[in-house]
């Protein structure tokens, strides 16, 4: 990690945000969201409750997030609108 910064600051960048969470944290808070009340991520350089993000109508999705992303594949089955930056930029315009 102190490499990754490091390499960061000679390359210029001036601001980073830096979340680590474990892997096998967020697969079990999917599975048992009353034990994780407090665990937060970062979305779109936002803090969010974690047990809040499957709970949203529409979901913008980045462009680099496959679509068969495991996340997404499970929004689709609850059927919450995932559109990208582009198609909400045109609604907004």
């Amino acid at each position: 990690m102190a490499a990754l910064v490091k390499a960061a600051m000679q390359a210029g960048i001036h601001q980073m945000q830096i979340n680590s969470v474990n892997r096998d944290v967020l697969l079990d808070a999917q599975k048992h969201p009353e034990k994780y009340e407090d665990l937060q991520i970062r979305v779109s350089g936002w803090n969010v409750l974690f047990n809040n993000i499957n709970k949203e109508d529409v979901v913008i999705k980045s462009p680099g997030i496959p679509t068969n992303d495991k996340l997404i594949q499970t929004l689709k089955l609850q059927q919450i609108l995932i559109i990208s930056d582009i198609e909400l930029f045109y609604i907004l315009r």
